[in-house]
């Protein structure tokens, strides 16, 4: 399965047979029976939010921390989302 590549924007991007891999996959790193490779760079998440969420944004974060990369907080005032760009366009940048 690769995780490279997508944009993950909501639930819906994913297919049921993805979300099942995905959880497959991550059973298995809790389990200690594999071991991501570490990446060449660094990859980073873009955190944007719509409402506030301090236990889903830790939560994110913590994840991609364990992980070996890191996050970005992008608020939503400081985005030009809700003043004509596209979730999905500000998602791809």
């Amino acid at each position: 399965m690769t995780l490279s590549g997508g944009h993950f924007l909501g639930v819906e991007d994913c297919s049921r047979q993805e979300w099942h891999n995905l959880l497959q996959l991550a059973g298995a790193l809790k389990r200690g029976e594999i071991q991501l490779s570490t990446p060449s760079t660094v990859k980073v998440l873009g955190l944007l939010f719509s409402k506030p969420s301090t236990r889903t944004r830790v939560s994110f974060a913590v994840a991609m921390a364990r992980l070996g990369g890191q996050t970005l907080d992008l608020p939503p005032k400081s985005t030009q989302v809700g003043r004509g760009e596209s979730i999905a366009d500000t998602a791809r940048v």
